[in-house]
Parts: C-alpha cells; structure tokens; sequence
C-alpha cells in the first residue's frame, strides 16, 4: 500500500515542484502550492474511495478521470483510483467510512 501511495504522489506532484529561492516568499508560495495540491488529493481521494466503497465499477471511476483535460490531475487520478480500488470493499457503513476517513488521511499524511 505504501509503494501504492509513493506512486500516487510522484505522479501527481511532477507538475507541482518548483525550485526553492532563498527568499521566503517563494518558500511561502510553494508552502501555498504545496498545500492546494494536498486539497485537491484529499478530494479526488475521498471521492474515489467513497465511489469504491459505494460500489462503483472501477471502470467507470477511471473514466471519469479519463475525462479531465488537465493532463497532470487526470494521472494523479487515475493513481488515486487505482490505489482506491487495491483496498476491499467493505459491506457495513461504519466500516466504509473507515475505509474513507483512512484512505484520505493515508494519502493526505504522505501529501
């Protein structure tokens, strides 16, 4: 799962480095960037999984990220549904919301 995980963000991150200056408003505005990115990896996380524990085909949740004109986040979520649909699905809605709630903070923690 974590080489899963380690994936997902060198995927997705690619477009997000930048080089750091010296300056501490460049360090802010990458701490910024850095932290949208994060945001948007918790969302696409959260969704993917919640449709993974819902019962969505994960054909279906990849073409929906297929559709994306943005190339960056169309990998990043394709990652993301693949690393989703690597975890079973669960039967109970506590157990999903686990299953939810640990997906995202796995993702988010290694953003």
């Amino acid at each position: 799962m974590k080489k899963i995980i380690l994936l997902v963000l060198l995927t997705g991150l690619v477009g997000c480095a930048e080089n750091k200056s010296s300056s501490s408003v460049a360090s802010k505005n990458h701490d910024k960037e850095l932290y949208e990115t994060c945001k948007v990896i918790d969302g696409l996380s959260r969704a993917i999984m919640e449709g993974r524990q819902t019962g969505t085909a994960m054909v279906d949740s990849i073409n929906i990220a297929e559709q994306s004109d943005d190339p960056e986040l169309r990998e990043l979520a394709i990652s993301i549904t693949k690393a989703a649909y690597a975890i079973p699905r669960y039967n109970t809605n506590e157990n999903q919301q686990k299953a939810i709630n640990d997906f995202r903070n796995e993702m988010y923690q290694a953003c």
